[in-house]
């Protein structure tokens, strides 16, 4: 990735910070007391409308059995759900848009 005169990677929007954290020659300065005084642990919070929702659900344990064989369990269920409710909710229109429960 080519660099640009003030230090930013061309073709991207670096923030300033970060650009005063990179050389010209392109590498990465001393951290001090002026950086760790700012710096955040962790990943950035994930928008909440990107986030998932939580459910406990109680399910039979064959079918659980089988979940347990699978790498990514998560993925697989959310996939056949779409696809179930899809089917039924032309059938069963009220499925889909199922009021909101109130907060507990």
């Amino acid at each position: 990735m080519r660099r640009t005169d003030n230090g930013a990677a061309s073709g991207q929007d670096n923030p300033p910070a970060r650009d005063a954290l990179i050389g010209k020659d392109g590498e990465v300065r001393e951290l001090d007391d002026t950086f760790f005084a700012t710096a955040k642990r962790g990943r950035p919070a994930m928008p909440a409308a990107e986030r998932k929702v939580r459910m406990n659900l109680m399910i039979e344990p064959e079918i659980a059995a089988q979940l347990d064989k699978l790498d990514n369990k998560s993925a697989f269920v959310n996939e056949v759900l779409r696809k179930a409710l899809g089917q039924t909710a032309a059938i069963i229109p009220h499925l889909r848009h199922r009021p909101a429960r109130p907060p507990a």
